[in-house]
């Protein structure tokens, strides 16, 4: 068997914390990216700029050797308008909450009537170390508008009237309704 190379990956933003930091408790960490990390952020979200992303978030260590992750992510960027091609700028301000498991610890069961926004996130790792630089550009990934709308801009004639309006037409059945009525009149 031919040994192949390990493949390490590396992040743009890459914050990792080694669990043994957690032994005296809770700690809150302040992750903010430099210039070069928002440039290679700002291509791998494919914006047209970013100007900040961070987070402030507090990681507590509990029973098991599971840690839980909160906090809050930010990023300012600007994308284009889906509609008129414009610079949209966009403030991101979300709240974050993971729940990282260590091997042997299995995902709790959860109610199944619950709504999906209040449902737990779980994420399997090694029980060694976590990266939260990953966890938070993933986190601000999700909350970026796939659809940018620069206020005030509409697509195609929605909200508009006069020229662009749609024809008035008839009801359909009430054509079949006129059809039949004439059928019976012979």
């Amino acid at each position: 068997m031919i040994d192949q190379p390990e493949t390490l990956v590396t992040f743009e933003f890459s914050r990792p914390l080694e669990i043994s930091e957690l032994e005296h408790g809770q700690i809150v960490r302040e992750l903010t990216a430099d210039t070069t990390e928002l440039s290679a952020l700002q291509q791998r979200y494919d914006v047209e700029a970013l100007w900040s992303a961070s987070a402030s978030l507090t990681i507590s260590p509990e029973a098991e050797g599971v840690v839980k992750v909160t906090g809050f992510v930010r990023a300012d960027l600007s994308q284009i308008c889906s509609v008129s091609l414009e610079a949209v700028e966009e403030a991101i301000n979300e709240p974050v909450s993971i729940t990282y498991l260590p091997p042997g610890v299995d995902e709790p069961n959860v109610a199944t009537d619950s709504p999906l926004e209040t449902q737990e996130d779980y994420e399997p790792f090694d029980g060694m170390s976590l990266e939260l630089g990953e966890f938070v550009v993933q986190e601000i990934a999700a909350a970026i508008d796939p659809y940018p709308r620069k206020s005030g801009v509409v697509f195609g004639n929605q909200g508009q009237l006069g020229d662009n309006a749609p024809e008035e037409r008839d009801n359909p059945f009430a054509v079949l309704q006129k059809l039949k009525g004439e059928g019976s009149q012979t």
